[in-house]
């Protein structure tokens, strides 16, 4: 099954970028402020909390920074053994270790402490954002929208000016629905965080379950598509076979039948014709 094609629609895309807005929200809302994908935020909050003199506060953002470089480290990984042919599907695996990561966070099995939730979440979050990187044939992101926004806006204008594009504004439309993604996953990971933080963490596994979902389904129908179109060919196949000897045995009959027709009339026993001389009138 092509499972890395199967993932380059937007519904796929769009649960992708809902759950990194929700991760987002959740970690800033119910883990001390801080963002498990986005690094830029953590950036300029540490530094900010440096600039302040509040230490403590400034170490909260340094573990996602390292799950994040981890997850660069191990996509890198992926992507070898990919390329020697030891591994297939990379993305489809990351969105499995994910989905496993984030549903043992949840049970409660090994407890929420901010001290490995929060790199945890920044490891699996990056190992998705570098896994899925397209829409249709466009780059994007699902844990962040600077990229996003900006690509959406210059589409928008490239659609516009000096003439209309409807490829650049379909792309443009396909980038602001992701970045609203974005955005509507931040509402509502913040309110579940607030309302439930207890169980919060669900609505993240429940969104990739979705994803992972469509693109087992997706998948499956490319495939069974494609096979019955190899069956339809082959079908063609036998009925052009069937003429093409139907054709060759009607050519081979007529040559034949020719043949001893020309035959016969050749090698006819030359005393049973008249000499032209032998009219007895004469």
């Amino acid at each position: 099954m092509d499972l890395d094609g199967a993932s380059r629609n937007l519904t796929v895309a769009a649960l992708l970028t809902l759950s990194g807005g929700y991760l987002d929200a959740y970690t800033y809302v119910g883990h001390g402020h801080v963002f498990a994908n986005t690094m830029t935020g953590n950036v300029a909050l540490l530094g900010i909390n440096v600039s302040a003199g509040e230490w403590a506060e400034a170490l909260h953002h340094v573990p996602p920074l390292g799950g994040f470089v981890v997850a660069v480290f191990v996509a890198h990984l992926f992507g070898l053994a990919a390329q020697r042919g030891w591994m297939r599907h990379t993305a489809f695996v990351s969105l499995i270790v994910e989905i496993a990561f984030l549903g043992l966070a949840a049970s409660g099995l090994v407890g929420a402490s901010s001290a490995w939730l929060i790199p945890g979440i920044s490891f699996v979050a990056t190992l998705q954002t570098l896994s899925f990187t397209h829409l249709e044939e466009l780059s994007y992101t699902s844990v962040m929208t600077t990229g996003n926004l900006r690509r959406a806006a210059q589409k928008l204008f490239v659609g516009l000016i000096p003439r209309y594009d409807v490829l650049a504004l379909h792309d443009s439309a396909l980038l602001a629905t992701i970045s609203f993604c974005f955005l509507a996953g931040a509402v509502i990971g913040g309110f579940v965080t607030r309302l439930v933080p207890d169980v919060a963490l669900w609505g993240a596994v429940l969104l990739l379950v979705g994803a992972f979902a469509e693109i087992v389904r997706r998948a499956r129908r490319r495939a069974g598509g494609e096979g019955d179109a190899g069956a339809g060919s082959n079908g063609d196949g036998r009925v052009g076979g069937n003429a093409s000897n139907v054709s060759t045995a009607s050519t081979a009959s007529t040559a034949s039948t020719a043949s001893n027709v020309s035959t016969s009339s050749t090698s006819s026993n030359p005393h049973d014709r008249t000499p032209r001389d032998a009219n007895p009138a004469r």
